[in-house]
């Protein structure tokens, strides 16, 4: 049953507590169904009082106002370009604009987002600076090797890949006539994923990641792939999808999380309202981004994308110190999140879910073995 705005809010979107339990406890679904703290009476003060509606309203409207300005210097940068029909790399000075410009507006939206001192781990900055992978060389913003981070909040779009670039993301082609989003994405070269049937694709947006990854252009932005192709809840990481692996060269992995213990700001299957109410409401909340070494493939994850996926996969997931499986993907998350806001029944959920086991046997390990012991 569809509820009014205000008692979504108020409820932070929690299904009825009946249908949570069960979700909670079942081996699947509890993959990615947004995880619920108890309220406590401070979070009762931040809900109702101080920061409260007045600011989160505030902070909301600040973060779209500097969206917006985000989105006119872009336009500005690129005066005399066409972003429609560009089809190789900007200049360089306008991609560092670009890029600065991107940086400048996200440090002005973190403290509206309750973030004031990112966790920022760079396990490359002793490196050396080289365009040879075999020299692990350090992270740089125009490196031609593809970044494979979690994801866990809408926060990663704009706040964490600031400290990556403003790098190329995947994008469903829909958004990039969203006024103001999409003269962002135009500018950053992200990659098209065409969801109208009634038109052709010219090319997929994995033909698209792939001519960025084999055929890297001076000046270009590096792509960005989330690696479960979602939003996760942060108590594991579902399996990868292999688009990026399948070129088989390096592959740069980045841990994005936003460690807490009474707020989650993850959003994945909670509604994008509630969440942002709720982190708006938080006094401090935490960010932490972690980038490590080029990941060079051996000669059988070069073979075998799934495997070289898996492994990149369980490596994030041992830096975030929770389980990598292979028996969810994104195709589960969004089952759980139709369950959660009542647009399936339960029994409607468990004939998908049954639907997707029966189409995929062998996926019967349910976390990577570096977890096995600790489960």
């Amino acid at each position: 049953m569809r509820r009014n705005l205000l008692y979504r809010i108020a409820t932070r979107g929690k299904p009825d507590p009946e249908l949570y339990e069960k979700m909670k406890n079942h081996p699947k679904l509890s993959a990615y169904l947004h995880v619920y703290h108890d309220l406590r009476p401070l979070d009762y003060f931040k809900r109702l009082i101080f920061p409260g509606p007045l600011i989160a309203i505030i902070r909301i409207l600040y973060i779209i106002v500097q969206f917006v300005l985000f989105s006119l210097l872009q336009r500005i940068i690129y005066f005399g370009v066409d972003l429609n029909t560009s089809s190789k790399p900007p200049a360089r000075w306008r991609r560092k604009l670009s890029q600065w410009s991107y940086r400048l507006i996200a440090f002005l939206c973190l403290p509206a987002a309750g973030i004031f001192r990112p966790e920022v781990i760079d396990h490359t900055k002793k490196r050396p600076k080289s365009k040879n992978a075999e020299d692990l060389p350090k992270f740089e913003w125009d490196q031609p090797w593809c970044i494979v981070a979690t994801h866990n909040s809408f926060l990663d779009v704009m706040l964490a890949t600031a400290y990556l670039g403003f790098p190329s993301t995947m994008t469903k082609d829909a958004l990039f006539s969203v006024p103001c989003l999409g003269t962002i994405l135009k500018a950053s070269r992200s990659f098209v994923q065409y969801r109208n049937t009634k038109k052709s694709a010219p090319k997929s947006s994995f033909d698209q990641l792939y001519e960025r990854q084999t055929q890297f252009k001076e000046n270009d932005f590096t792509p960005l792939i989330y690696g479960e192709g979602t939003v996760g809840n942060g108590t594991c990481i579902g399996r990868f999808h292999k688009g990026c692996f399948v070129a088989g060269l390096p592959v740069r992995p980045v841990s994005i999380s936003y460690p807490a213990k009474h707020c989650s700001m993850n959003t994945d299957t909670i509604e994008f309202l509630p969440c942002a109410y709720d982190i708006t409401c938080q006094f401090v909340n935490h960010m932490k981004i972690e980038i490590f070494d080029l990941y060079i493939p051996n000669e059988e994850e070069k073979k075998d994308p799934q495997l070289y996926a898996d492994n990149v996969g369980k490596l994030l997931a041992n830096a975030q110190n929770i389980p990598y499986r292979t028996d969810v993907d994104s195709r589960y998350k969004f089952i759980t999140r139709d369950l959660a806001r009542g647009k399936i029944t339960w029994d409607q959920a468990m004939e998908k879910l049954d639907e997707l086991d029966r189409a995929n046997p062998n996926n019967t390990s349910t976390i990577s073995s570096h977890h096995a012991k600790a489960a």
